[in-house]
């Protein structure tokens, strides 16, 4: 894989020299500290560039944080590791010692925000688990039944397509927690909102949510197209813009991991082994590769990385409902196929 292409999301490559890093301490850039929000303390990460572009977005993606706070950083440089004195042959590395990633050619903010996700899964509690997916809750209005839903899955799943249906349809109450990553309290299995001030959505994504949206996408910063139909099209945008201020939540008590999948399999039925299918993900077309956890961003260096991830997805298992739900006929099969399996609705198909 050819990781000097700035818009792949190429796997980490390790470094073993403590030195290897350090001539980017010296480097002529901009700083900006930001923080993510955990389950009991915030996680700031430090980003240093010589792209401003790259600092500004990332400034209104995410609330400030202090330097007492920074627990990771990330240099993400426009030129190649001999520019700024660094001697590798890989343009994506990774210094477990310093919690910090380098980035070169790197002129792309998607980039930076799938690091900003590894780097928080790597700095995390053991008591806390960063999970890709969107977290909500739905209630269904007549019967005030609740759901807490982690859905998870592989880009291209349906994801999206389920929830914004699922908002859309009158019996049922649905507020975000969180649209597409975030982080889970074990204790208790809650969701906490990340505190992202503005989303970093595909506008295809937005106009699913909220189609009404379209003519804002021309006024909010965008990046890789100027075409909303366009996958390739990324923006930042506010989250009460996508879902409405009444469709937010801060957290939700998860009941249910979902995990929607569109390989093959027969639909709403779990594997034998959930944990060994959670660790072995599908394959991304995005990454380029399969995603282990379903979740491409993880710095996965060590058999013991590896193995926390797991111990993290093992406790949750004990605290919610695991359904497999593939994603294999129609949109309206998908839809009438998770509200029968998984929120107990009788649905005609």
């Amino acid at each position: 894989m050819n990781d000097k292409r700035h818009d792949l999301p190429a796997p980490l490559v390790a470094v073993d020299d403590p030195d290897r890093l350090t001539p980017l301490t010296r480097v002529n850039a901009g700083e900006v500290v930001c923080g993510v929000s955990g389950s009991n303390r915030t996680i700031g990460v430090r980003l240093i560039s010589d792209n401003d572009r790259l600092l500004s977005w990332y400034e209104a993606n995410w609330q400030p944080a202090s330097s007492d706070e920074v627990a990771a950083t990330i240099y993400a440089m426009t030129g190649a590791p001999a520019d700024y004195g660094v001697r590798a042959d890989h343009y994506r590395l990774w210094d477990a010692r310093r919690s910090a990633v380098a980035l070169f050619d790197c002129d792309s903010y998607a980039i930076v925000k799938v690091t900003v996700r590894g780097v928080c899964s790597a700095v995390r509690s053991d008591a806390e688990l960063y999970a890709h997916g969107c977290a909500f809750e739905v209630t269904h209005r007549a019967s005030g039944e609740v759901h807490g839903v982690l859905l998870i899955g592989s880009s291209g799943a349906g994801k999206t397509t389920l929830v914004s249906a699922l908002m859309g349809d009158p019996e049922y109450r649905v507020r975000i927690v969180n649209d597409d990553w975030g982080v889970i309290d074990l204790a208790d299995a809650t969701a906490h909102f990340t505190g992202e001030r503005a989303l970093h959505m595909k506008a295809r994504s937005v106009l699913s949510f909220a189609p009404e949206a379209r003519g804002a996408l021309s006024t909010i910063p965008t990046e890789g197209s100027s075409d909303p139909d366009d996958p390739g099209m990324r923006v930042l945008i506010e989250p009460a813009t996508v879902f409405g201020y009444d469709s937010l939540a801060d957290d939700v008590r998860l009941t249910d991991l979902v995990v929607l999948n569109r390989a093959a399999g027969d639909f709403g039925v779990t594997p034998d082994n959930p944990l060994a299918a959670l660790e072995t993900g599908a394959y991304s077309a995005y990454y380029q590769r399969a995603e282990p956890f379903f979740n491409g961003s993880l710095i996965l260096d060590s058999d013991t990385a590896r193995d926390r991830e797991r111990h993290a997805f093992a406790a949750l298992l004990t605290r919610v409902r695991t359904s497999w739900l593939w994603n294999q006929g129609s949109k309206d099969e998908m839809i009438a196929g998770f509200k029968q399996d998984i929120l107990g609705a009788a649905v005609k198909l």
